[in-house]
Order: C-alpha cells, then sequence, then structure tokens
C-alpha cells in the first residue's frame, strides 16, 4: 500500500498489480536466463539434425529413395532453429540492454510451436522411410 504525502496528494512509492508487465532487470541472472534459452533452441536444432545423421548411419544405401532427401531435409531444419535461437537471443538481449517492456519483444509463441510441429514431422517421415525400405 502506498503512503500517501497530504500536502502533495502523491505517494511515495509505487503500487503495482499482477496485471502489470514485468519490468526487465539488466542484471547478470537476465542474461544468463537468455544464453541458457539460446542453448537450448541450438541443442534442439542439433537434436534435430542427429536425427537426420541417423538415417544416414542406419538406413540401407541401395534400397531407399528417401534417405538423402530426409536427411537434407532434417539438418535444413535444424539449421533454422539454431539460427532462430540466435536472432531471439540476439533481440532479447538488445531488449535487455534498452530496458523495454514491450512484450512483443520478449515473446513469441510460434518457436515452440513450430519446433513441436518439425519434430513430430521428421519422426514421420523417419517412421515413413522406415516403412518404404523394410517393406
Amino acid at each position: 500500500m502506498a503512503v500517501v504525502d497530504e500536502e502533495l496528494g502523491e505517494a511515495d512509492v509505487e503500487t503495482t498489480t499482477l496485471l502489470d508487465p514485468p519490468v526487465p532487470r539488466d542484471d547478470i541472472k537476465t542474461h544468463m536466463s537468455n544464453e541458457r534459452t539460446f542453448f537450448k533452441w541450438l541443442w534442439s536444432g542439433l537434436r534435430l539434425g542427429s536425427v537426420g545423421t541417423f538415417v544416414l548411419a542406419f538406413f540401407d544405401r541401395g534400397k531407399d529413395p528417401f534417405r538423402l532427401p530426409l536427411v537434407a531435409f532434417c539438418w535444413i531444419v535444424a539449421i533454422g532453429f539454431m539460427i532462430y535461437g540466435l536472432v531471439q537471443y540476439e533481440s532479447r538481449r538488445q531488449a535487455i540492454l534498452e530496458g523495454s517492456v514491450d512484450r512483443d519483444r520478449w515473446q513469441h509463441p510460434a518457436g515452440p510451436v513450430a519446433i513441436t510441429v518439425a519434430f513430430t514431422v521428421v519422426v514421420l517421415l523417419v517412421i515413413f522411410a522406415t516403412l518404404v525400405e523394410y517393406k
């Protein structure tokens, strides 16, 4: 609760509610959190690419026409997610340094949806390629 100065009619402390947007702080914890998020995107991309490498290593080289396109697709999507993570890291780093409270600079709900869809598509394509090869 704010203490009101009767002469000036102003509060000497600010009151906030749960609905107020959080004010980002330029401290080490915030920067490290941003880095952790970047590394999660990087590792997610590498995991997606490792599925492509798995296909390259373990599928039969002679029979499978889907092998190389599937490997290329996996690595293209993986590199895309690594680049997306780097772009988001830099964007958020700038927002932290500027002290921005604009939610659009912090929240990107399409990223997790996109990586979920990409992993699902890759797994389904690997299953399809496996069924075609071992039919």
